[in-house]
């Protein structure tokens, strides 16, 4: 950016200020949730803002793009709930807030019901991904299903 598009670096280094150091991720997790979302938002804009220059192809350029793009898609902390349809929302349905399953030894209903594609969202380190259709029982052995998932906390010393 600094050499190819000069006059978009004040901004995009306006936007990355005070975001996530990598070295001290629990500062940052620490931080109350309303500052983390402004953040992440940020980070958006700054990846959009390095994807809109579209530089010459270099492999500099596509590395700035790859770089902006892992950090805007790491500090984002909240996922809506699961949609009527998704693998997600059926499992919340089951009488167990949360639960695990050996699927290889599920009741036969439960087997019939976990071979079939359903769109499912898997938050990893690609995330924000969208959902994509999985077969439970042919994709994992065991299933872990936690109904809510929340952020890290550092623990109090």
């Amino acid at each position: 950016m600094e050499k190819n598009h000069p006059e978009a670096l004040p901004r995009l280094n306006e936007l990355y200020a005070g975001l996530r150091p990598v070295d001290d991720v629990f500062a940052y997790l620490g931080r109350p949730l309303a500052q983390r979302q402004e953040l992440a938002a940020r980070a958006q804009q700054a990846w959009e803002l390095v994807s809109s220059r579209q530089g010459s192809g270099s492999e500099a350029f596509h590395w700035a793009e790859q770089n902006a793009r892992s950090i805007a898609q790491t500090a984002k902390f909240t996922v809506g709930g699961a949609e009527p349809g998704r693998n997600e929302h059926t499992l919340d349905q089951v009488g167990y807030r949360d639960f695990h399953l050996d699927v290889r030894k599920a009741p036969a209903a439960a087997r019939a019901w976990l071979n079939v594609a359903r769109p499912t969202l898997n938050v990893g380190t690609q995330f924000p991904e969208q959902p994509r259709d999985v077969a439970i029982a042919k994709s994992f052995d065991v299933l872990i299903h936690l109904h809510e998932v929340r952020e890290a906390h550092r623990p109090a010393p």
